[in-house]
């Protein structure tokens, strides 16, 4: 074929393309399909014009075209595997036409496999597409395969899909096996057994609870590692202070952040994390100490203000509480959730400006910042009794108001 033909050729392919392009922003689908498959009939691998032809197929709601043109799509060209996850084909992967799209796939994904066989996201692809056909044995090899993996991630991955797929089967016994080691190799994927909705047999024979355990130990661990391992990082012994906290280990907190210290003398966050555990304990004199010495390091952060107007609340000292809880809010600047706290400290000491002040700030920086979201504001004052004395005032409607509206925008999409 001389250059002029292979010029004509492509100018050709160029005005197809460009007019079909037209017909689909249209929405003249099957026109826009016509126009391109004597292209895509010419060269099969074509991936711009086969895909094109598919979109059109799928809009049209045509299912099995979709099928037969992505399996020969993919069987021309292994790179478009990935398409068959796309959105578009939601309704139709349940169809038999998807069986051949399947099928090709895992041809695809096989031979790659034979020149790269340690692509860990290709053989959970594998996976994934064997459990469609309803091949549980194959894809249960693959996962087994997966559980060798050097990385912990995908390792924990690959026992978390056949811990599913073993459930599917209705294997309890298996599924809590396969969920243990998922969670051993990555702790992280305990939230999301928890809110996968797979695994409700599970929910109430005491695995969720044993997992919840062993992820929390395993994480205790890997902090602790680390702490040693990095003794001039701040990170983890901040991370293993707040875990010991979270699981109400106060004490143990407190020694840790005793060393820590010692060694990053003016870390703010540890600091606060000292106060904080201290107030915890009705330590109130020692925290208040804490707090003034991160202020003094650290001028301009309002927890440690707001955290010594409530000590100073607590030892019947109104004045200077009312005093401290107006200067965090002075410096309260992009956290509705301590504008929040300042205003139900103003309540509880009856200083009616500082509620609506502090209120009016909250609100501001939730539907500003959307953290935390109106609905969690609302809820939370809701379910504060310091404003019972408050909800009829036109300052607090006000507020609540305009919360709401900021709500309806979230809902509505906008």
């Amino acid at each position: 074929m001389s250059i002029i033909q292979r010029w004509r050729d492509r100018g050709r392919r160029a005005r197809a393309i460009a007019h079909a392009e037209g017909l689909l922003q249209q929405g003249h689908y099957e026109s826009a399909a016509a126009e391109l498959l004597p292209l895509v009939d010419a060269d099969p691998a074509d991936s711009i014009v086969a895909r094109k032809v598919i979109e059109a197929y799928a809009e049209l709601g045509r299912g099995d075209d979709v099928a037969a043109r992505l399996a020969t799509l993919i069987e021309a060209d292994a790179q478009q595997v990935t398409l068959v996850n796309n959105a578009s084909f939601d309704d139709m992967r349940a169809t038999d036409a998807f069986r051949a799209v399947y099928e090709a796939a895992i041809r695809a994904i096989t031979a790659q496999l034979t020149d790269a066989p340690d692509d860990s996201a290709a053989r959970l692809l594998l996976a994934e597409y064997y459990e469609a056909l309803g091949d549980s044995s194959a894809a249960h090899a693959e996962y087994t395969r997966l559980g060798q993996d050097d990385d912990p991630g995908t390792r924990g991955r690959a026992a978390y899909l056949a811990a599913r797929l073993h459930l599917s089967d209705g294997d309890t016994e298996r599924a809590a096996a396969c969920l243990r080691d998922a969670v051993l190799a990555a702790p992280e994927l305990l939230a999301s057994c928890r809110a996968d909705e797979a695994f409700a047999p599970l929910f109430g024979s005491g695995v969720m609870e044993e997992l919840e355990a062993g992820a929390l130990a395993a994480q205790e661990d890997s902090l602790r590692a680390r702490v040693a391992d990095a003794p001039d990082n701040p990170l983890p012994r901040r991370r293993l202070v707040a875990l010991l906290r979270a699981r109400g280990r106060d004490e143990e907190a407190l020694t840790l952040m005793h060393v820590a210290l010692e060694d990053f003398p003016t870390d703010a966050e540890l600091l606060e994390a000292q106060a904080d555990c201290l107030f915890d304990l009705a330590r109130y004199d020692e925290a208040l100490t804490s707090y003034q010495e991160s202020l003094r390091l650290h001028q301009g952060r309002p927890w440690p203000v707001y955290r010594s107007g409530a000590i100073y609340e607590q030892q019947g000292m109104h004045d200077a509480a009312r005093s401290a809880y107006w200067d965090a809010l002075d410096t309260t600047r992009d956290d509705a959730a301590v504008a929040l706290l300042i205003s139900r400290g103003m309540a509880r000491i009856d200083d009616r400006p500082g509620v609506f002040e502090a209120l009016r700030r909250a609100g501001q920086l939730s539907a500003t910042l959307r953290e935390p979201s109106p609905e969690d504001m609302l809820a939370s004052m809701a379910a504060s009794e310091e404003f019972d004395a408050y909800r009829q005032e036109p300052e607090f409607a006000s507020v609540v108001a305009e919360l709401e509206a900021e709500r309806s925008v979230n809902a509505a999409g906008l």
